[in-house]
């Protein structure tokens, strides 16, 4: 059940953040800026769904609060790297570059969340 409540709320976030994605880039906006903006917004909200519905997790807030924001952190900075090099320099065209960077993330943040960001033993710090 935890991956197929993840699926969906990953499916309804990505979608939508995708779509947000495209149109703020197609407005003018960078898109290192937007994946920046986007990356806040869609943290603040998976985070609550899947600590409450995804993983029904009961432990501390905080702690998994931190892990929850480290680990998106280095997500963020490897989007932003991929699109430097993919983009910036190699000149791919973008929304290809960030679709592909979706699929390719989904499964690890699925694994990455479900054993290290709400695994229900509380003993096991970070």
């Amino acid at each position: 059940m935890q991956s197929l409540r993840f699926s969906i709320i990953g499916l309804v976030s990505n979608v939508v953040l995708y779509l947000l994605y495209l149109l703020l880039v197609n407005v003018g906006i960078d898109p290192k800026l937007v994946v920046s903006i986007l990356y806040i917004l869609g943290l603040s909200c998976t985070f609550v769904f899947n600590k409450l519905w995804s993983f029904s997790h009961r432990g501390d807030w905080g702690k998994t609060g931190v892990r929850y924001v480290s680990f998106y952190g280095g997500l963020y900075f490897t989007n932003i790297l991929i699109l430097m090099l993919f983009v910036d320099f190699l000149e791919f065209p973008h929304a290809f570059i960030q679709a592909i960077v979706v699929i390719v993330f989904i499964p690890i943040v699925f694994l990455v969340q479900r054993y290290w960001v709400f695994r229900n033993n509380s003993a096991v710090s970070f």
